[in-house]
């Protein structure tokens, strides 16, 4: 939230200005100041990164060049020149709303507290970020559960590559058919390792460690970083 307040003050607008150019509520970010959350995610976070010429990387993390201290006024005066920031927002007009959802909230917990999900039909559409422009087969999920707080809250949306390489430390889905008491259904968890005979993955919230036997995984996905949403 401090970031935000800073390019404010940069930029010389408001909270409401702000807002509203974003195609939020007048009271979007008092509102997201208020919130237990005050970061801004998925097509808010594009939005407010496009209003405050930042890149959406530095306003969720801080990390990277900090955007260019110009007013509005003489920003609008040197249109061409490249403000400073890890990667330039798209406005949201120029991402394509055809992005699947696919996850849909099972409410099962299965022994030892491991919380699933199910991957069914579509559940809703959101706009493509950057760098999954063509790219077939990805798909977003929505967290369920708090299994994998804090990196993955409840209600935050995820996007998944299914042809990416998945590799040790990396977030994924993994989806299984029934065995011994899981009814076979979809996990997002941190894979610690693999190997011909077993899928090894860890769950943070509370911390365990899960192994499946490898012929009861049927696919193992790759959830995106930021970066690798925007390409940098």
């Amino acid at each position: 939230m401090a970031r935000i307040d800073r390019r404010l003050a940069d930029l010389g607008i408001s909270r409401t200005e702000a807002s509203l150019k974003a195609g939020l509520s007048r009271d979007g970010i008092r509102n997201l100041a208020r919130s237990t959350e005050r970061t801004p995610r998925g097509e808010t976070l594009l939005r407010l990164a496009e209003v405050l010429r930042a890149s959406p990387n530095w306003l969720l993390t801080g990390e990277g060049d900090p955007p260019s201290t110009k007013t509005a006024a003489t920003a609008d005066k040197v249109q061409s020149t490249v403000l400073q920031a890890d990667v330039r927002a798209p406005a949201p007009s120029e991402m394509n709303r055809d992005l699947p959802v696919m996850g849909t909230a099972a409410g099962s917990i299965i022994k030892q507290n491991f919380e699933g999900f199910e991957l069914g039909g579509a559940v809703d559409y959101v706009r493509r970020p950057p760098a999954l422009e063509g790219a077939k087969d990805v798909y977003a999920i929505y967290v369920t559960g708090d299994s994998m707080e804090p990196a993955h809250p409840a209600g935050e949306l995820r996007f998944v590559h299914p042809h990416r390489p998945v590799q040790p430390g990396c977030t994924v889905i993994v989806q299984t058919r029934t065995w011994n008491d899981d009814p076979g259904q979809a996990y997002i968890k941190r894979l610690i390792r693999r190997s011909g005979t077993k899928v090894i993955l860890e769950q943070f919230n509370p911390h365990a460690t899960i192994e499946i036997p490898a012929e009861y995984v049927t696919a193992l996905h790759r959830v995106l970083t930021m970066a690798e949403l925007f390409g940098v």
